[in-house]
């Protein structure tokens, strides 16, 4: 085989494997906080694992907010430090969810059927309101 199509073939592989891992960074990451997680998610009660180090389980609780048409259900949520809080889009329509004091509960825009979720680390009251329709206001408690 000619030495000029053979590093034409491996040049233009390296270019698709390229985009590749690039589009699979933009579509886990979405540009939000690293503790943000991927959108379609589907929530569960708890989300169980082993720490390696101590051989002992570790349980992450989950908390569901509903986005809907009406609002955020429930609109306030009082949660433990630690805890995973999931959105989860029933509206029939794009939201967003964005805080003018918290910069990580900026989680940007999700389409119907979908969820974003947010670690939340630090005690405090957070508030929060969907973007696109700004009447629709929530509040995160961690204590």
């Amino acid at each position: 085989m000619n030495n000029k199509i053979l590093i034409g073939i491996i040049g233009a592989l390296v270019v698709l494997g390229g985009i590749l891992v690039f589009s699979g960074q933009i579509l886990n990451n979405q540009g939000g906080s690293e503790k943000r997680a991927n959108q379609n998610i589907t929530p569960a009660a708890a989300q169980n694992d082993t720490d390696a180090s101590r051989g002992t389980p570790i349980t992450e609780t989950v908390d569901t907010i509903n986005v809907t048409s009406t609002g955020f259900e429930p609109q306030a949520t009082k949660i433990q430090k630690d805890r995973v809080v999931i959105w989860i889009n029933k509206t029939g329509q794009e939201v967003g969810i964005k805080s003018d004091s918290f910069a990580p509960l900026n989680l940007g825009r999700f389409p119907v059927n979908s969820s974003v979720q947010l670690i939340f680390d630090k005690e405090g009251t957070y508030e929060y309101y969907n973007e696109l329709n700004p009447e629709q206001k929530g509040t995160i408690i961690v204590e």
